[in-house]
């Protein structure tokens, strides 16, 4: 009786022994799954910590281009500016409705082989699209805006129509009407650099034409005339380009104000 007691009492002491060991083991499984679920969540937090702190850094890189492409935009629409105002002067006087100077004409006529168009600034959004860094903008609609504006603001219609008809119709015929006249200090080009090499066309033995000669060729006339039309057509493209770059340098600065 008393070995059955003791058989007894030790199967009861087994079985709690086994029922602490289960405890034992399920308690060291849920700290283990707490531990990587920790870890898990550890990791995801410095991920889009980093993610964060690249989108950041995209996101200023895009601003400085950005803000480079409104400093040229307002560059050339300063110096279209000018170019209109100096060609409306040479219409009014090859329409006799201004008197000057040949050498006054000239000079606001020698920019008329100018080419002025946009280039846009792409280096960082090239970047980021090779690289495949697109996927760190989480704002969609910022990316989308930005996709837009590097697609389209690339294709500026003036731009390729002034770049046509000034290389292969203006180009070619002003140069076999009359000498390209170089006009230190007031010119463009004098003005980009005072490295250009001056040369007295004047010695030529073909003579410069007069204003009147100006007044009976009917191309150059026209020639002006759409050199100006092109022209308001661009500025006009230019301006609405400046506002779009604005409106999203402003998405972007919001963006950046929420982190």
């Amino acid at each position: 009786m008393i070995k059955i007691f003791r058989r007894i009492r030790f199967d009861l002491m087994e079985k709690n022994k086994t029922g602490k060991y289960i405890k034992y083991a399920v308690g060291e499984i849920v700290l283990l799954v707490i531990g990587i679920l920790i870890a898990l969540q550890v990791n995801n937090w410095n991920e889009n910590r980093k993610n964060l702190i690249q989108e950041k850094f995209i996101l200023e890189r895009l601003s400085v281009d950005l803000n480079s492409d409104l400093d040229l935009l307002s560059y050339q629409i300063d110096k279209a500016s000018l170019f209109l105002k100096q060609y409306k002067f040479c219409t009014e006087v090859l329409l006799d409705e201004r008197q000057t100077t040949r050498e006054t004409f000239i000079e606001n006529l020698s920019s008329i082989l100018t080419i002025l168009y946009f280039n846009q600034n792409r280096t960082t959004f090239d970047n980021i699209v090779t690289s495949g860094q697109m996927e760190y903008l989480q704002n969609q609609k910022l990316a989308d805006s930005i996709i837009k504006y590097y697609t389209e603001g690339s294709n500026i219609g003036w731009d390729s129509g002034l770049i046509e008809y000034t290389r292969n119709i203006f180009a070619p015929y002003m140069l076999k009407f009359d000498h390209n006249p170089q006009v230190p200090e007031t010119s463009y080009r004098a003005q980009a650099s005072k490295e250009f090499t001056e040369i007295d066309y004047t010695k030529s033995s073909v003579k410069p034409k007069s204003i009147d000669d100006y007044k009976n060729d009917v191309f150059i006339l026209n020639m002006l005339r759409n050199k100006i039309y092109l022209m308001e057509g661009q500025l006009m493209e230019y301006e609405n380009l400046k506002n779009i770059i604005k409106q999203l340098v402003e998405q972007i600065s919001n963006e950046l104000n929420k982190s």
